[in-house]
This record gives structure tokens, sequence and C-alpha cells, in this order.
């Protein structure tokens, strides 16, 4: 549970008593509540602010970041490609792969 608010510190008791319960722990709100106070931690909700790219910074890891190009197949139709990016770094290329490896991705070598 304190890892749970140590990763979110934007959460408040009552989210992390919901993550908990989806998470399959039962427990009550007001022991997330003693908890928290226990440890020292605030359970109210605006411990720290958080912003988007912050959550996207700790998370990029994580995170598959995907973009698509289209081909036609000989038939004419046209099909999506997916491109996986390498959210960890900026996201601007491709993910890199193992230069030993066999340069035929179908085929490994």
């Amino acid at each position: 549970m304190l890892r749970l608010v140590r990763e979110n510190p934007q959460w408040g008791y009552r989210r992390v008593h919901g993550e908990l319960l989806v998470l399959g722990v039962k427990v009550a709100a007001s022991t997330v509540w003693e908890i928290l106070r226990e440890a020292g931690i605030d359970p109210a909700p605006n411990r720290a602010a958080s912003t988007w790219s912050d959550f996207l910074r700790s998370q990029a890891e994580a995170l598959l970041a995907c973009d698509f190009f289209e081909t036609v197949t000989l038939t004419g139709r046209f099909e999506p490609q997916p491109v996986p990016l390498d959210a960890a770094s900026d996201g601007a290329g491709p993910l890199h792969r193992d230069p030993a490896a066999s340069p035929d991705p179908c085929r490994p070598g």
C-alpha cells in the first residue's frame, strides 16, 4: 500500500482504498487512513501536484508507443502496419533492434 502511495503521490486514501479493492485486497478505507497516518504520510488527496508529463516520464519504461503506416496488399487492400516506438527515450524513433540479430525480423537468426 505504501508503495502505491509513493508511486502515486496525488492519490488520497480513498483512491488507494479503491485500487486495493481492485487488486483483491479487502481493507476498510479507515484502515488505509490509519496506515498512511502512522507511516507519516498525509492521507489527504492534495499531497503533491502532478502533471501529465510527470506521469508519462515516470511510466515511460512501461508504456509502448506505436505509430502506423499503411501498406497496399496484392489485392489492393490498405492495411495498417504498427511501428513500436521507443517511449523510454523521446519516442521519436522505432525501437532499436539488436545489431547481431538477423536482418529479417520474420526469420530470427
